[in-house]
């Protein structure tokens, strides 16, 4: 029998004649050619390719229904265990479900109700068909999406820190501001059927009136005894922690206007009423304590009439202090406070002594702050022009003089209306008087020499009275004191007395930067976020710097509202803000 013949040998096949070592050499090539298992090799790769790709885009196809399936049992989770709706919460779910065309993908909701809680639990699964994945024996991927959301009321301390600065009384801002604010009050009150929530309320502009109980708390002194003036010049001290010690001395603000300038018109020399300016409510427009019982701290409670009362009689007045309405906010969160503000509220509430602790579990402190500006440089006495004996001198005639050492001659009280000097205070006459071009020159002005030889002088001169600090400031402005009663004397020329009038000025009273108060806000902001409180910043038509310090003090980007006014055609409005964050105080926790 002839052996097979290849098809690679077809010489061979017709010739048998020919050497048999020729085929052996073909065979032999044949034999070490390896091109087949390449290609063999090659679709084996490509077919586990397909495959792999395959199972890829399966996944991928699993994972959108699966997230487009918990984003539904995220929302419906929510709507369901919301205690504000009527609806019976596994309808509410399936309603969801229904309106999404995936019902069949529901499998259980489950409810708990109790008192002032309720609690839905969802459990949902998505069933995906493969493609591809069929050839390694999967025929379909099941995914599941759960969750589980809890409503309740649970212990809340809020505090309203609201800019009342006079710029609020611009372009109905202050209204809206009351609006909105008295609906942010209902949302929330309306959410607390246990009483679990306190509300209070700090009103804020150059200085924050702390009202006369409140007030009382503290280690106060140089208070001017005017109604319903119940200001503190904070130390750098108390910004430098979160619990302001009632032991530290701290000075009362006075009462005082050291923003208005001093009057230069006809007649303003010969009656210093011109410098008296009053407001509708009987005291300085620019008093850095203007006192009224509107714009003062309200400590927090639950009594939701009270609030919305304080509130309604919020008024447009004074400069920007954020930093001191953020210090008093902090103090009526604290819990250093929960003695003395549980004895102010009469008791605790809901029998709970406030503030509760920061770590307090189930617990909440939130701080809303809205500003419509930025910092103005603060302005405060100095000692020795708090209280106590000016060399100031008050005639029956209405009418002033003051004391003045070193006058050649005897002649050392100043008569501005007269522009003379005299040997006696004026006393509704002039007894006594000289020319104040006689006076001797060259002398060296020395602004703080009327409180250190001020003093001795007699209590009353006839029928002239020797004034105290306190009482010239309620009574005239601080720069027309300076100018009149110091400038005018002994300046030479009108940059002479300016120089004069400047070196009084500093001398009277004195400044804290913008830049300091910044940092003093800051501060106090790092300080309570360390401590969980929750801040939500509103800046209402403020500048670019002042919504700066407010996005930086807030908790998060998302805790910052940039507000306009009720009726803009751009922005969020004041009161969608102030609803929006009740809804964000009220919303629920999702648990799963």
């Amino acid at each position: 029998m002839l052996p097979t013949i290849p098809r690679a040998c077809p010489a061979a096949r017709h010739a048998l004649s020919r050497p048999l070592r020729a085929c052996a050499a073909l065979l032999r090539r044949f034999g070490r050619d390896e091109s087949g298992s390449m290609i063999i090799f090659s679709m084996f790769l490509i077919l586990m390719m397909l495959i792999v790709g395959g199972v890829a885009v399966d996944v991928m196809r699993a994972e959108a229904h699966r997230q487009r399936l918990q984003t539904l049992v995220d929302r419906a989770v929510l709507a369901a265990a919301d205690l504000n709706q009527e609806l019976d919460p596994e309808a509410v779910v399936r309603d969801y479900f229904t309106r999404a065309d995936l019902l069949d993908e529901l499998e259980d909701v489950t409810v708990s109700d109790a008192f002032n809680e309720r609690q839905v639990s969802i459990v949902a699964r998505t069933r995906v068909p493969a493609t591809l994945t069929r050839l390694v024996g999967i025929d379909e991927f099941t995914m599941p999406a759960l969750a589980t959301a809890t409503e309740s009321v649970t212990d809340l301390e809020i505090l309203l820190v609201l800019d009342v600065s006079g710029s609020m009384g611009d372009d109905n801002k202050l209204e809206d501001l009351k609006d909105a604010a008295q609906v942010f009050v209902d949302s929330i009150f309306d959410s607390d059927t246990e009483g679990k929530v306190s509300i209070g309320m700090v009103p804020f502009n150059g200085q924050v009136n702390l009202g006369q109980a409140f007030f009382e708390q503290y280690n106060t002194h140089d208070y001017g005894g005017v109604a319903d003036n119940y200001c503190i010049d904070l130390p750098q001290a108390a910004y430098d922690n979160l619990d302001l010690s009632t032991d530290l001395p701290m000075p009362a603000t006075g009462f005082y206007d050291s923003y208005s300038g001093p009057n230069s018109t006809a007649n303003s020399y010969d009656n210093p009423a011109y410098n008296r300016p009053r407001s509708d409510y009987g005291y300085y427009v620019n008093s850095w304590c203007p006192p009224m019982d509107q714009n003062t701290v309200l400590v927090p409670s639950g009594d939701r009439a009270e609030l919305l009362a304080a509130i309604e009689g919020l008024h447009a007045i004074g400069a920007t202090s954020i930093n001191a309405g953020m210090r008093w906010g902090m103090e009526l969160i604290d819990p250093g406070s929960a003695g003395m503000l549980t004895e102010l509220n009469g008791g605790p509430l809901n029998g709970q002594s406030r503030p509760l602790p920061y770590e307090q579990e189930n617990a909440g402190k939130i701080i809303v702050l809205m500003t419509d500006g930025e910092h103005f440089p603060e302005e405060r006495l100095n000692d020795g022009y708090r209280a106590g004996p000016s060399p100031i001198y008050l005639a029956s005639d209405g009418h002033y003089s003051i004391y003045h050492p070193g006058i050649d001659g005897g002649f050392n009280f100043w008569v501005p209306h007269k522009d003379y000097w005299m040997r006696e205070p004026w006393q509704g006459s002039n007894p006594g008087w000289r020319d104040r071009s006689s006076t001797p020159g060259g002398r060296e002005y020395d602004a703080g020499r009327m409180t250190r030889d001020g003093s001795g002088l007699p209590e009353a001169v006839g029928r002239a009275e020797r004034q105290d600090w306190q009482e010239i400031w309620q009574d005239l402005r601080v720069q027309y004191v300076a100018w009149q009663f110091y400038a005018r004397p002994f300046g030479s020329g009108s940059s002479g007395r300016s120089d004069i009038f400047d070196a009084q000025m500093n001398a009277v009273r004195m400044r804290t930067s913008t830049d300091d108060m910044d940092n003093q806000l800051q501060g106090l902001c790092s300080d309570a976020k360390a401590e969980g409180v929750s801040i939500y910043g509103i800046s209402f038509m403020a500048t670019e710097h002042g919504a700066g310090e407010i996005w930086e003090c807030a908790s998060s980007p998302s805790h910052f509202y940039a507000a306009t006014g009720e009726g803009s055609a751009e922005g969020q409005d004041i009161m969608s803000v102030f609803q929006n964050i009740a809804g964000s105080i009220n919303t629920l926790r999702l648990t799963q």
